[in-house]
């Protein structure tokens, strides 16, 4: 979705309705938030692309899912490239490297 060639306005909307049918999965609720995140990023709102990325990740945290916050930390890159910062996309990535190794990955 992310990478593909439907225009971003489309997929915003598109996530937005898958969203609204994955209540009860909080794996896949914090998936699809985190391609959100991305989607609105590329938009041009990255105030709100950040910010929806640190939540995830803090609720990805509090629900003990670090398989998943390593996962996400590669999407995170991407946001924080697109918002202009090399700097934090690399130690976001860093930082999910490092958890992959934790589980050999």
């Amino acid at each position: 979705m992310i990478y593909g060639p439907i225009p971003v306005r489309e997929a915003i909307a598109f996530v937005e309705d898958s969203l609204a049918r994955v209540g009860g999965q909080p794996y896949v609720e914090l998936h699809v938030r985190g391609t959100l995140a991305a989607l609105v990023t590329m938009a041009g709102d990255v105030v709100q692309g950040r910010t929806m990325s640190a939540e995830v990740t803090a609720r990805l945290r509090e629900r003990e899912m670090p398989w998943a916050e390593a996962s996400f930390g590669q999407l995170t890159g991407t946001i924080e490239l697109l918002a202009g910062d090399p700097g934090s996309a690399a130690r976001g990535l860093i930082a999910a490297y490092e958890l992959n190794e934790r589980f050999g990955e």
